[in-house]
């Protein structure tokens, strides 16, 4: 299987998978939040509503359970059945209901009811569940009723009827996933777009090191990548990369072996040879140009200062300027300390391209000149001794 067709099922299962753990969240932190305001509003209103009433009268109501409704809160209780919002309800200490505004038969003891009891405890409470007795899916707000004394002396207990949040959102729930599927698409495309320009320069890179391995080779990948499950163009560019590794090594084992062959053959020289760049930085010389000018090592010193010799310096200047080899004899002071002795050379300088610099060689000739200057004078003084005496 090729990368792009990898990354495509794996960043779009990604995306769906991202897409709907987002849309779950985001509906429950909804429904969360709808419960919590709804909940909130209706204690708000519950505490509104016992001051309203009075909390005298509530606490009349509940101590003595066998009182009867007086007109007044009659009129609130029938106002509050009428509309059918909400339903109130005022529970003694024991669970019994003392009176209820939507339902006037007999109901069941509420000790069980959760909120009652956090109630009792003196808390305010917020259920939601399914009324028992009414049937329908309500909210409940219980609130503590206090007697001078500070003694609960009972519940007094708000609900209403409220649409579940999914019903409640299901009109706007379309356009929402819509827009949502719109975002994981866009997403998802712009996934695509990036895994196919990504796949198609794996694939460029993979297609130099097929044609470089051969046929046998893109037969033998296309087998692996079957069997692995990996994809075509990691695996080309990493057999290209260990064919890589391996030149490289090649390469540098035979860097080395030249250097060292190099290095035998300048150790090997008669000659003097010294090296350098175009700052005329000296960067190697052999252990004859060491001995002639009397240094051990050449890193970072400049021609002048290790060879003290300014005809050496205009000489190597010259070439660099010109760019053409030079050969010329050179007369100089050349050894170290009271050894120091003036000497003939021949020097031989030429330019360097990579990196651009001067390499000299230079061969001693003072023996040979005191030789050739000795037979000149040999040849001249034999002459002159064999020459005929010449005639009075």
């Amino acid at each position: 299987m090729t990368l792009f067709r990898k990354s495509i099922i794996t960043f779009g299962l990604i995306a769906f998978g991202l897409f709907s753990v987002l849309v779950i969240l985001a509906l429950t932190l909804m429904d969360y939040q709808y419960n919590d305001t709804s909940g909130k509003a209706l204690l708000d209103t519950a505490r509104i509503l016992v001051t309203a009433m009075g909390e005298e009268r509530l606490e009349e109501y509940c101590l003595d359970s066998g009182r009867s409704i007086d007109d007044d809160l009659r009129n609130w209780l029938e106002a509050i059945r009428d509309k059918g919002n909400y339903r109130l309800s005022l529970i003694g200490t024991d669970g019994e209901v003392l009176w209820d505004s939507a339902v006037v038969r007999a109901q069941v003891n509420h000790i069980d009811r959760s909120e009652i009891r956090a109630a009792l405890e003196g808390r305010e409470e917020i259920t939601r569940r399914d009324s028992i007795s009414t049937g329908m899916r309500q909210l409940y707000a219980a609130l503590p009723i206090y007697c001078s004394n500070g003694n609960i002396v009972g519940v007094f207990r708000l609900s209403i009827i409220i649409p579940d949040f999914w019903r409640r959102a299901a009109p706007v729930m379309p356009p929402f996933l819509i827009c949502a599927a719109f975002l994981a698409l866009a997403v998802f495309a712009a996934v695509m777009a990036f895994s196919r320009s990504f796949a198609r320069s794996l694939r460029r890179l993979a297609d130099k090191a097929e044609t470089a391995a051969g046929k046998r080779y893109r037969d033998n990948l296309s087998r692996i990548a079957v069997i692995s499950g990996e994809a075509e163009e990691f695996l080309a560019l990493e057999t290209a990369l260990q064919r890589l590794v391996a030149e490289l090594s090649k390469r540098a084992e035979q860097a080395e072996t030249e250097g060292r062959q190099l290095q035998a053959i300048l150790n090997g020289m008669s000659e003097a040879v010294l090296a350098m760049d175009d700052n005329l930085i000296l960067y190697l010389a052999n252990p004859n140009a060491r001995a002639l000018f009397g240094f051990d090592d050449v890193q970072g010193s400049s021609l002048l200062e290790a060879t003290r010799s300014t005809e050496l310096e205009k000489t190597a200047r010259k070439v660099l300027t010109e760019g053409s080899s030079l050969e010329m004899e050179l007369k100089f002071r050349a050894g170290s300390g009271e050894a120091r002795t003036e000497q003939l050379f021949q020097v031989f300088a030429a330019p360097l391209s990579a990196p651009a610099g001067v390499v000299m060689v230079m061969e001693n000739i003072t023996r040979l000149v005191r030789l050739e200057q000795m037979r000149k004078d040999f040849v001249a003084n034999v002459s002159h001794d064999c020459a005929p005496p010449s005639s009075l």
